[in-house]
């Protein structure tokens, strides 16, 4: 048995989903460089893979007496530069317990191999490029802007709270001006020393709010999201590390991305589910904004924004319960103001007459009357397929799915009956499998029977 007292392991989590740490020997020349939020590579069965340092070195003295020393490998390299900070790396250890997934999956998320320079050549990070930015361009606020920013600034500079998360919801219909106030935001979060992340529900929404930033902060605003090149998100990750670069925009898995000094979180969109991971790390960034949040509150103090124009019910509850405040905008910025809405009770209002949906005539006459004036109307159906159902007349028997126990949809083009949960297809039958009545008639509207109606 070797002199443990003259050694030292060390527990790292390994990017697979596999629970649990996974401890190894450290050399003493690697000891020294070894830090908590840091990368080494280890080998791992038959291969080399790469660990995250999630807590300090210890004397091997203290290895469990269920590990056996003659059997620890050794720590085969350090990684340059951390891979996650000390507030994000509690963030994962957070999201890890809650949503019960490996910790080393979790941080993999926050930092993927791109970020550390493991998928390209060329390891080292490049100076990041400095946009061709000008003076910020800032807008004049409305009246109803100016009262809805004071609440939000007022909640920003509030004094924090131990473990306690900063939330207000910014409910604004499309069309107020509710970027506007992000921006104003953002500025004076900037202005005192912190960093700013902008989220967005889909990756095809950030070149235009990317652009929107850049041009109103007047500095350059870094992309994050998982259709960048390795090339980009390494050289990105290390200039958040190193405080070059303050503020992002991105998608869902912005919300693990290394600011530092994080003082503002705006969810542009909160209600939208695409805010949901739903492979392998599962996870809410809406959630995990809030949660970043209050680890935070005894550091930088960091605000969350919830932007919408329909906020989720979640949301609207814990406004009502008093522990999110509340912002409105009601009117739009941009000239010609709200549309018109007009409800049409279909269970009072004369029908349209031999068609397969059920469409008033009230409607019919208004999009005749737009047709006439030479405009375009536009008529949605949440429903697809010709009809909604095929019922026998006789028996009253429907055609159901043999997987699920649901109805098929008649789709008429294609002459099928298919399910729309599991994909089952099958062709419209000629006559009742129950009865063999050949009464069978479709109920219910679809996008195609409307099309041809």
């Amino acid at each position: 048995m070797s002199d443990l007292f003259n050694q030292h392991i060390l527990s790292v989590a390994i990017p697979r989903p596999l629970d649990g740490l996974f401890t190894y020997r450290v050399p003493e020349s690697l000891l020294s460089k070894i830090e908590v939020g840091g990368w080494v590579t280890v080998p791992f069965g038959r291969t080399t893979t790469h660990a995250f340092v999630v807590e300090k070195p210890k004397p091997a003295s203290e290895l469990p007496e269920d590990l056996a020393e003659k059997k620890l490998k050794d720590i085969s390299g350090v990684g340059s530069g951390l891979a996650v900070p000390l507030d994000v790396l509690a963030l994962c250890r957070w999201a890890s317990e809650y949503y019960r997934t490996p910790l080393g999956e979790v941080i993999g998320c926050a930092a993927p191999a791109a970020a550390l320079g493991l998928k390209t050549a060329k390891k080292e990070a490049r100076p990041l490029k400095p946009s061709a930015v000008t003076e910020p361009v800032c807008l004049p606020l409305t009246e109803e802007q100016s009262a809805a920013f004071a609440i939000l600034e007022s909640l920003r500079t509030a004094p924090a709270q131990s473990n306690q998360a900063r939330v207000a919801l910014l409910h604004g219909v499309t069309g107020s001006g509710k970027t506007e106030l992000y921006l104003e935001l953002a500025r004076r979060t900037l202005a005192e020393g912190k960093g700013v992340l902008i989220l967005v529900p889909e990756i095809a929404l950030t070149p235009q709010l990317h652009e929107r930033f850049e041009k109103g902060l007047g500095q350059t605003v870094g992309l994050w999201h998982s259709a960048l090149s390795d090339g980009v998100r390494r050289d990105q990750s290390a200039a958040l590390l190193k405080g070059e670069l303050r503020v992002v925009v991105g998608a869902r898995s912005a919300i693990f991305a290394p600011i530092a000094k994080l003082g503002l979180i705006v969810i542009d969109e909160e209600h939208d589910p695409s805010y949901k991971q739903e492979d392998r790390v599962r996870y809410h960034a809406r959630d995990l904004a809030v949660v970043r949040s209050k680890l935070m509150s005894d550091s930088t103090g960091c605000c969350v924004i919830l932007g919408s124009a329909t906020p989720s019910l979640e949301t609207r509850e814990r406004v009502r319960e008093g522990r999110y405040k509340s912002a409105r905008l009601s009117r739009r910025v941009a000239a010609g103001g709200m549309p018109e809405i007009e409800i049409v009770d279909l269970t009072v209002e004369p029908r349209v007459e031999g068609v397969q949906a059920i469409l008033a005539r009230k409607t019919l006459q208004a999009i005749q009357e737009t047709l006439l004036a030479g405009q375009q109307a536009m008529v949605f159906l949440n429903r697809r397929g010709f009809a909604s159902f095929l019922i026998c007349e006789d028996c009253k028997e429907v055609s159901g799915c043999p997987n699920c126990s649901i109805s098929l949809t008649v789709h008429k083009k294609r002459a099928q009956l298919r399910c729309h949960v599991c994909g089952h297809a099958e062709r419209i039958p000629d006559s009742c499998q129950k009865c063999q009545s050949a009464s069978l008639t479709g109920v219910g509207a679809g996008t195609e029977s409307l099309e041809e109606d």
